[in-house]
This record gives C-alpha cells, sequence and structure tokens, in this order.
C-alpha cells in the first residue's frame, strides 16, 4: 500500500481463516475505525473464528522531492 502525507491503518484477526482490513486517509482515528470495519465484514463473510484487532496505525511523512528519485516503473 502506498500513501503520501496521511495515515494508514491495519487490522486482522489471528486465525487462519480470518478476516483483514485495510485504510488509508487524512486522520489516525478515521483509518483505525475503518481498518476495523473492513476487517469485521471480511471476517463476518470467510467464517472467522476470532474478534478483530487493530495491528498497526502509521503516520506517514511527506516525500522530500529533491531526494526523491524516478524511474521506470
Amino acid at each position: 500500500m502506498w500513501v503520501y502525507n496521511g495515515w494508514v491503518a491495519y487490522a486482522s484477526v489471528r486465525t487462519r481463516r480470518g478476516g483483514d482490513g485495510f485504510a488509508y486517509g487524512a486522520t489516525e482515528s478515521f483509518v483505525a475505525n475503518l481498518a476495523m470495519h473492513w476487517c469485521q465484514v471480511t471476517e463476518a463473510t470467510s467464517d472467522g473464528g476470532g474478534g478483530c484487532q487493530l495491528r498497526a496505525v502509521v503516520k506517514t511523512t511527506p516525500l522530500n522531492p529533491r531526494k526523491v528519485r524516478g524511474g521506470t516503473w
């Protein structure tokens, strides 16, 4: 996942057949809630057996354009 100047979050269950959720956005609370929401949605559809937990919430920093080098993708 690539995020520029914002927040990113990941939530999952501990079981092998469970849900997981990713989110990105402008605020910490928004991405935390959205990641948990998508984890719970995918857990319900995958017959998962554990509760969702927020695993990571990370603030990204803007790139310094002077240090970024492009290339062919």
